[in-house]
């Protein structure tokens, strides 16, 4: 802005979003820039893993994120592994 009052009507007219929803996608999205950002700074690189996330998103849009709290054979992997005791401390 050249002069304040430029930059009061560009302040006064600003559109922020309604909801705590908008807001929040926003950020994502600007997080997401930023960490893309500092590990891929390669334009390629760049480039397909936005394609790749983006296909990502749309592919699994509309369903449920699987998780593996809720998955029985990982639960039995969990156990195994406590009677192994591969979550002891060695000494």
């Amino acid at each position: 802005w050249r002069n304040y009052e430029e930059f009061k009507e560009a302040f006064l007219n600003l559109k922020l979003p309604d909801d705590d929803m908008d807001r929040a996608r926003r950020n994502i999205a600007l997080l997401k820039t930023q960490i893309i950002m500092e590990n891929n700074p390669n334009a390629r690189e760049n480039f397909q893993y936005v394609m790749q996330r983006q296909y990502q998103e749309t592919f699994n849009q509309g369903t449920v994120p699987s998780y593996q709290i809720l998955n029985p054979l990982a639960w039995i992997k969990f156990f195994e592994a406590i009677k192994r005791g591969d979550f002891k401390k060695k000494k």
